[in-house]
Order: C-alpha cells, then structure tokens, then sequence
C-alpha cells in the first residue's frame, strides 16, 4: 500500500495534468492515488522493482528491519525468509547508494 504523502502527490500530479486539460492522464492518476497503486516510474527506481507485490513488501521490510528480526519479519509479511533476507540487501545497498551521491 502507498502511504499518504504518495497517494497526495499523485493527487497534485493529477490536478496538474487536469489544469493542463490532459484529462485521460488525470483519471489515471487519481485512479492510482485511490486504489494505492504504486507510481511504476518511480517504484522502480527507488524500490528496484515495478511489482505492486514486491513494492509493498520493501516498503514494509524497511519499516520492520530496524525493529525486528529476519524470521520476526518474515512471519509478519508471511513470506519466506531469504526473500526478507534478499529485500534488506536490496534496501541497505540503496541507502548507501544514496550516501554516496
């Protein structure tokens, strides 16, 4: 699920392109930010993927890893745990990507 700053953004986006009388891609936007569908051009940029799955999934590793444990992680999620194990990978390499400019 997105959170409520990226359902507000594609909100935004979606005036914007409403403004500009682009219509179809407003529908589409708005249609996004009410069902939580993930912004595919910028999950897979930031999330490495363009699956709604795998997206909130990340999402939701990220905000767990700090707290939890792998297996703790994994029962929560109810995935297996080298798929918990192959996210924090993922994610701590994007961090130090972003560190590092």
């Amino acid at each position: 699920m997105t959170t409520f700053q990226e359902r507000q953004r594609l909100r935004e986006q979606a005036a914007y392109y409403l403004n500009m009388g682009d219509v179809d891609t407003y529908t589409q936007l708005m249609h996004e930010a009410q069902m939580g569908i993930p912004n595919s051009n910028n999950d897979l940029k930031n999330w490495g993927s363009n699956n709604k799955r795998t997206v909130n999934r990340r999402k939701a590793v990220k905000q767990l890893m700090d707290d939890y444990t792998r297996k703790e992680i994994a029962e929560e999620l109810n995935c297996d745990i080298s798929t918990v194990r192959k996210d924090i990978i993922f994610l701590r390499e994007k961090e130090q990507e972003e560190e590092h400019g």
